[in-house]
C-alpha cells in the first residue's frame, strides 16, 4: 500500500528535493531512512545527498504551509517529508513498515547485502521494541537529552547517527567484497588434522572475519601488501590443540633464523608481549593472537616470512596432538630444537 501511494506521488518522472523534514527528535528509523536517501536516492530525488534536514515539531506541517500536504510540498517546494506529515514514507500512516523499510523498498535496495544488518537492527529497536543501553538507538535518545531540542543540538545527534550508519554500511561493503578478493588474491584453505588453516593476502580489514564465516577457519594467517602479518585463532577451540606459547615460540625462532640473529632461550622466544631479541612480533595471550603490526602500531616491520612458512610453524606446533610422540627425548629428534611444551614436559 505504501508503496503504491509513492509510486503515485513520482508518477511523472523524479522530483527534485532540496530540502528533507522528519519530526522532532528523530528515531533510528528515520535517521536510517535519511542516510539511504541521501546515498542511494539521487536517481529519484535528484539533490537529495546535498539537501538540509529540518525537524519540525509533532509530526505536523508548518502553518506557513497550511492547506498543502506532504504531496504539496515535495512538487511544489522540494520539501521531502520522512516519518512525518502523513507522506509517502511516514510510517505512521503506511502500514507496519519501519521509516526505512518504506524507503528501502521504494528505492529497490532493501536487500543489498551491505544493508541487510542495519535494516534488521532498524526493526528490532522500532518494529519490536527490542533495545540495549549501548545500541545506536538507545544512544541517540540519551545524546538528545544531553544536546537538547534546539537545532544545533538536533543536528548535532543527527550528524553522529550519520557517520555512524556510514561507518557501518562501508563496513559490510567490505566485508561483502571479500569472497571475490580471497578468490583473486589465491587465498588457501589447508585442513591440516584437526586445525583448518586459511592463508591470505589481503589489505581488507573485514577479510579474517569473513573466512571465520564463510570457512570456520581455527588459524588465519593474512599479510597486507605491506608484508605485514597477522595470525588470528579461533581461542576456545585451537586451545585444545595448539600451545599458543609453542606457535610464538617458532615463528620467532624462524624469523631470527631467517634475519641471521642469534636465538634466545626459549622462555624468551615464547613470552608474551614484544620481546627486545625479537621485536617483530607481539604475542597477545588473552586473545591467543601473533600480531606482526597493526593499525595502533603501524611503524612496525614486516615480518621476513612468508604465508607458507607460517603455515609450517603452525603444523610444528600441531605436532603434539597430532602425533603425540612416547619416546624418550633426544636431540636427534626434529621436534627437539623447537622446544615444545609437551616435549619439555615429558623431558621433567
Amino acid at each position: 500500500m505504501a508503496n503504491e501511494t509513492a509510486k503515485t506521488v513520482l508518477a511523472e518522472k523524479s522530483k527534485p528535493v532540496d530540502l528533507i523534514v522528519t519530526h522532532i527528535r528523530p528515531h533510528f528509523d528515520e535517521v536510517l531512512a535519511v542516510y539511504l536517501l541521501k546515498t542511494y536516492g539521487e536517481r529519484l530525488f535528484p539533490g537529495v545527498g546535498d539537501a538540509a534536514i529540518e525537524t519540525w515539531g509533532e509530526g505536523r506541517i508548518l502553518k506557513e504551509f497550511g492547506g498543502k500536504s506532504a504531496k504539496d510540498l515535495l512538487i511544489e517546494l522540494k520539501i521531502l517529508c520522512v516519518g512525518t506529515c502523513g507522506g509517502m514514507f511516514d510510517e505512521h500512516v503506511n502500514g507496519e513498515l519501519t521509516c526505512a523499510h518504506l524507503v528501502a523498498e521504494f528505492l529497490g535496495i532493501a536487500n543489498r547485502p551491505e544493508l541487510r544488518k542495519v535494516l534488521q537492527f532498524c526493526n528490532r529497536v522500532d518494529h519490536d521494541g527490542h533495545s540495549m543501553p549501548f545500541d545506536l538507538h538507545s544512544t541517540m535518545k540519551e545524546m538528545y537529552e544531553f544536546y537538547g531540542d534546539d537545532d544545533n543540538g538536533m543536528q548535532t545527534v543527527l550528524n553522529w547517527a550519520m557517520r555512524a550508519i556510514e561507518s557501518h554500511v562501508g563496513g559490510q561493503r567490505q566485508f561483502h567484497a571479500c569472497a571475490e578478493e580471497f578468490k583473486r588474491a589465491g587465498g588457501k584453505i589447508i585442513n591440516g588434522g584437526p586445525v583448518k588453516i586459511a592463508l591470505v593476502q589481503s589489505d581488507n580489514p573485514k577479510m579474517h572475519k569473513w573466512i571465520r564465516h564463510t570457512y570456520s577457519a581455527d588459524v588465519i594467517v593474512k599479510m597486507r601488501s605491506s608484508g605485514n602479518m597477522i595470525i588470528l585463532t579461533s581461542a576456545q577451540k585451537v586451545k585444545k590443540i595448539i600451545d599458543m606459547r609453542d606457535l610464538a615460540r617458532i615463528v620467532r625462532m624462524m624469523e631470527l633464523q631467517k634475519r641471521r640473529k642469534i636465538l634466545p632461550d626459549w622462555e624468551t622466544l615464547e613470552a608474551t608481549g614484544t620481546p627486545i631479541e625479537c621485536p617483530w612480533w607481539y604475542y597477545y595471550a588473552n586473545g591467543e593472537q601473533l600480531l606482526n603490526g597493526t593499525s595502533t602500531s603501524p611503524d612496525i616491520q614486516p615480518t621476513v616470512l612468508t604465508l607458507n612458512e607460517v603455515a609450517q610453524a603452525v603444523a610444528i606446533s600441531c605436532a603434539p596432538t597430532i602425533e603425540p610422540c612416547n619416546q624418550l627425548c633426544f636431540q636427534a629428534c626434529n621436534k627437539y630444537p623447537y622446544g615444545l611444551i609437551a616435549c619439555r614436559q615429558k623431558q621433567q
